[in-house]
């Protein structure tokens, strides 16, 4: 079985309201990951710098502009086991402000987008990665 690295940066999105923007993901070859709530984000291009990876990310997914704020000191990594293939992901997180835009669902492997108060994360199933990442902001 061929094995794959994947570099993913996250943001933890506020608005104005300091709401937090989630997505829902779709992806019904991995169980463990198929309809689970995620932060929005994507993969690392080679030659990429990390900041620029979760604009553009974010952009092409929701349609928002954000500002990249600091970087969240919990690298994550997991391995998870496609049909195809093993993927090693690192998971890097940043803390994001929302400038402009209208929220847009533009992704194959996203299923919903919602904004969500703080204090009801919890309420949500999170891949495993990402609730790492929520267990520290709440």
């Amino acid at each position: 079985m061929n094995s794959r690295l994947k570099l993913v940066t996250l943001g933890i999105v506020r608005d104005n309201q300091d709401r937090v923007l989630i997505c829902q993901r779709y992806e019904p070859q991995l169980a463990e990951v198929h309809l689970k709530w995620d932060l929005p984000g994507g993969t690392n291009e080679v030659g990429e710098k990390l900041k620029d990876t979760l604009k553009r990310e974010i952009l092409e997914e929701t349609g928002l502009e954000i500002d990249v704020r600091n970087f969240i000191p919990k690298p994550i990594t997991k391995t998870w086991d496609y049909q195809s293939h093993k993927q090693h992901t690192l998971v890097l997180c940043f803390n994001c402000k929302l400038i402009s835009g209208e929220l847009n669902l533009n992704d194959h492997k996203i299923n919903n987008l919602k904004w969500v108060e703080l204090n009801k994360l919890k309420s949500y199933s999170f891949l495993s990665t990402t609730d790492q990442i929520i267990n520290t902001l709440v």
